[in-house]
C-alpha cells in the first residue's frame, strides 16, 4: 500500500508538468505535444515533439515531429519525394503552439503572438514565414 502511494505521488506531478495548454487555458489533447524543457529560453512552450514521423521525414508519412527553437517557436521540417523516388527538402513552417502553463497572460513566459477568440488561430498560430521549395 505504501509503495502504491509513493508511486502515485511520484507520477502525479510528472503528468501535470507534461501538460500543454492552449491560450484559453484548456489542456491540449493528444500525446503529440510536449514541453520544450531542454531548450533555454523556450522552457514554457510546447511543440509536437512526440510524433512518430521524425523532423525532416517524408510528408507522405504524415505530420513530422517539431523542433523546439530557442525563441519559443516550433519548426516543422518536411521532405517530399520526386517521381524517381528520391527525397528532397519540401519546406519548413514555424509555429507558436501551446504553453506549459495554463495562464498565458500572467506568466510572461508564453509567446502571445495571437491569443484572440478566433478558434482557427487561437490554439495555434502559423508565423508568416513559410519556406517552401
Amino acid at each position: 500500500m505504501f509503495a502504491l502511494l509513493v508511486l502515485s505521488v511520484l507520477l502525479f506531478p510528472a503528468r501535470i508538468l507534461a501538460a500543454c495548454y492552449n491560450p484559453d487555458g484548456s489542456v491540449q489533447d493528444g500525446e503529440a505535444y510536449k514541453p520544450c524543457i531542454a531548450i533555454d529560453g523556450a522552457k514554457t512552450m510546447c511543440c509536437a515533439l512526440n510524433r512518430t514521423n521524425p523532423s525532416g521525414g517524408l510528408l507522405s508519412d504524415g505530420w513530422t515531429a517539431d523542433l523546439c527553437l530557442g525563441n519559443g517557436l516550433c519548426q516543422n521540417v518536411v521532405n517530399g519525394t520526386d517521381d524517381d523516388g528520391g527525397s528532397y527538402a519540401l519546406g519548413s513552417t514555424y509555429w507558436r503552439d501551446q504553453c506549459w502553463t495554463s495562464d498565458w497572460n500572467s506568466s510572461g513566459n508564453c509567446l502571445n503572438y495571437y491569443v484572440g477568440n478566433d478558434t482557427l488561430r487561437r490554439n495555434q498560430e502559423l508565423i508568416n514565414l513559410v519556406l517552401w521549395k
